[in-house]
């Protein structure tokens, strides 16, 4: 999608999509858990790939959200990684990464984290699902590429995440950098 106020405006943001069971079916619409959403949000930063948007309105009652830290020291993970994502409109799903996600930049001179998962994949709609350092649980990337294989095919299914430090430092201006938003 284009990164801009207009985009942000029509954003939808729903809550408290999760299912107990493992299945690839997506959440019946009309079930409670998947019905709890806020629309609208500001258009606040962007920089290369990566935007940052703030939501109009707060949780709704019964969202339990799960609110996550960043580290923008751009240090490597000394181990494995994971993610959360919702790809194809599925309740929650799990990536699990256990190598050490290589510094890399893509084609388009983004700085990347790249590497292959372990447990779990990544699917069509996961892009700008998270990347977590459970050394300190912080948000250090966020999914810009990937194909959707299963771990233990061949070749092996690799991911990219836009690296998290980058961006928040960014183009150094509050409409290019996320630092002046997050601090």
């Amino acid at each position: 999608c284009a990164a801009t106020p207009a985009t942000a405006a029509t954003s939808v943001v729903f809550y408290y999509n999760a299912n107990t069971a493992c299945g690839t079916t997506p959440l019946p619409a009309a079930t409670t858990a998947t019905t709890l959403t806020t629309s609208g949000a500001t258009h606040r930063m962007v920089f290369k790939d990566a935007w940052l948007i703030e939501a109009n309105a707060a949780p709704p009652p019964g969202a339990y959200p799960y609110w996550v830290g960043w580290d923008a020291s751009d240090a490597a993970p000394a181990g494995a990684t994971y993610g959360t994502h919702h790809g194809q409109g599925r309740s929650k799903q799990y990536v699990a990464f256990t190598t050490a996600p290589a510094k890399a930049v893509d084609s388009n001179g983004n700085s990347i984290w790249q590497m292959s998962s372990s447990a779990g994949t990544t699917l069509a709609g996961s892009s700008g699902s998270n990347l977590i350092d459970p050394a300190n649980n912080l948000l250090i990337g966020s999914l810009t590429a990937g194909n959707s294989q299963c771990p233990g095919d061949t070749p092996a299914p690799v991911s990219q995440y836009t690296r998290f430090a980058p961006g928040f430092v960014g183009g150094g201006t509050s409409a290019t950098s996320s630092k002046s938003w997050r601090d």
